[in-house]
């Protein structure tokens, strides 16, 4: 008992020292229990951030006695015989091992600790990289206007530098109107450095009669620099003895983005025509103008598409 006492001891030692950054070499009177055990934590240690020895003594004396505790609890325990045997079976019986499962515990736990507060954040290799996806997943601070207009959707192909053009491919559920009711359509821009990319949901809409159709612009600056956006003019236009039956101007003032904040800028056309009347069930062109970005002396554009929206026929 003394002599795996000592070992232990000697080997809570060598654990300090791996801690503190010093190197531990096995002598030749060292068993090979020990010599293992050595190894396996200094290779664990190769891999964690720097705890601190607060940090180290607290968490180790902890998860020793804690241990400890566990195991006289189960073998006291009247009938328990499978608890103690499994208990046996995961806990290693050599004081070297049991020791050394409980430095694993602390390396886990203080990579955990130093992981959430950033220290293992990768960095680098993010410019011009699509943030797919994280749109839907983030909560932004609004700044949405609702006015009596629209637009909408589509896919990116990248022109000369400086310029994105969106095509639109065929949307799913076209040949099903009533599938996509109520759905919104949203263009999603990233705005990099030197050029902007696009992703749109959904390339066209079906709307029931005198419903909403509601469309979300999302800008996102993932530059270094602030950016300012001038928003486009918007026309709806009917068939072609129709005509555009309502335009919204431009935006007078641009609006000034910061680097990784997202901006959203929501339309919304409630299917009336200029006079305000409830305009004829049918097929609607929504058209949005060029949109410009300025970062600095640097202009771009944007050319979004112009989209279908169908207006159903009310039910009887």
């Amino acid at each position: 008992m003394d002599k795996e006492r000592n070992e232990e001891q000697e080997f809570l030692k060598d654990v300090d020292r791996f801690l503190n950054g010093e190197e531990v070499t096995p002598d030749e009177g060292t068993n090979e229990d020990t010599r293992s055990a050595i190894e396996f934590a200094r290779k664990l240690t190769e891999l964690r951030a720097e705890p601190s020895p607060e940090f180290q003594e607290s968490l180790k004396s902890k998860l020793l006695r804690k241990l400890t505790e566990q195991e006289v609890a189960a073998r006291e325990k009247v009938g328990a015989n499978w608890l103690r045997d499994f208990m046996d079976r995961l806990m290693p019986q050599s004081p070297v091992w049991r020791t050394a499962v409980v430095t694993v515990a602390i390396l886990m736990v203080a990579t955990g600790v130093m992981w959430r507060t950033g220290m293992f954040t990768p960095t680098g290799g993010l410019e011009g990289e699509t943030l797919n996806g994280r749109f839907s997943e983030e909560t932004f601070d609004d700044e949405s206007q609702k006015w009596n207009g629209m637009a909408v959707a589509g896919e990116q192909e990248e022109e000369e530098e400086g310029e994105a053009v969106v095509n639109i491919p065929p949307w799913p559920g076209a040949e099903d109107d009533a599938s996509i009711f109520g759905e919104e359509l949203q263009l999603e821009i990233e705005i990099t450095a030197i050029e902007a990319i696009t992703r749109l949901a959904g390339a066209g809409f079906t709307a029931p009669y005198g419903d909403e159709v509601t469309l979300t612009l999302v800008f996102t600056n993932t530059g270094s620099e602030p950016i300012t956006i001038d928003m486009p003019q918007i026309t709806i236009a009917g068939a072609p003895e129709i005509g555009i039956v309502y335009t919204l101007s431009a935006v007078d003032d641009p609006v000034e983005l910061i680097p990784s904040e997202p901006l959203h800028m929501l339309f919304v056309w409630e299917q009336q025509d200029s006079t305000g009347a409830q305009v004829t069930p049918g097929v609607y062109i929504f058209n949005i103008g060029t949109i410009t970005i300025t970062r600095g002396d640097d202009t771009f554009e944007i050319v979004p598409p112009s989209v279908e929206v169908t207006v159903v026929e009310p039910q009887q």
